[in-house]
């Protein structure tokens, strides 16, 4: 093994409440119908795009989107934190010689603003977030184009997330393994496929 990716919300960082709470404030500014818990669960893995289009008409979703992203970044950022003994961990690997890669719906602008305000950019090697030149998970793009980056094929990665969509994704990219977390989103029914 010579690299691990990690999914980033669910995963390393708890961000649950503070995105469902930030996505139903956007919509009620732009007069749209929030989600509830079980809508949000049904969706984790979107873009937030493609969540925002589900309530929001075309012309409001850009727009939208940015909204979003302003309101995270004036008030969710704060409150949104690892999970205890990530940053240990991440040392750990990296101490290690793992190559260490953030797989993530978020945009890599998103999600590096993120990494950086909560310390974890010394120990990431690569992250790939959603862009609309490549497919998102469950597709093994993003995966793909992270072991691109680090030169390193698929067969000698881990795959690491609470969803689904992240043990997916590792499966069709060929990953070595794929694990599983319970502490974010996802139950154990959901993580059934997970080498681990």
């Amino acid at each position: 093994m010579q690299a691990i990716f990690f999914d980033l919300d669910g995963t390393l960082i708890e961000s649950k409440k503070i995105i469902t709470r930030l996505i139903n404030e956007t919509l009620m500014e732009f007069g749209y119908k929030t989600f509830t818990e079980e809508e949000m669960l049904a969706s984790v893995g979107m873009p937030l795009e493609s969540l925002l289009s589900l309530r929001a008409g075309r012309d409001d979703v850009e727009r939208m989107c940015k909204r979003y992203i302003e309101k995270y970044f004036e008030e969710g950022l704060k409150d949104t934190k690892p999970y205890d003994g990530i940053i240990n961990l991440l040392k750990e690997l990296k101490d290690e010689g793992a190559k260490i890669g953030i797989i993530t719906t978020k945009s890599e602008e998103e999600a590096k603003r993120v990494i950086e305000h909560l310390g974890f950019s010394p120990y990431v090697d690569v992250v790939v977030g959603h862009s609309k030149e490549r497919n998102p998970k469950p597709n093994p793009d993003p995966i793909i184009k992270a072991c691109s980056v680090l030169s390193i094929p698929p067969e000698k990665t881990i795959m690491i997330g609470d969803t689904d969509v992240d043990i997916k994704a590792g499966k069709f990219a060929g990953t070595l393994a794929t694990i599983g977390v319970l502490w974010g989103i996802g139950k154990e029914n959901d993580l059934r496929d997970a080498d681990y």
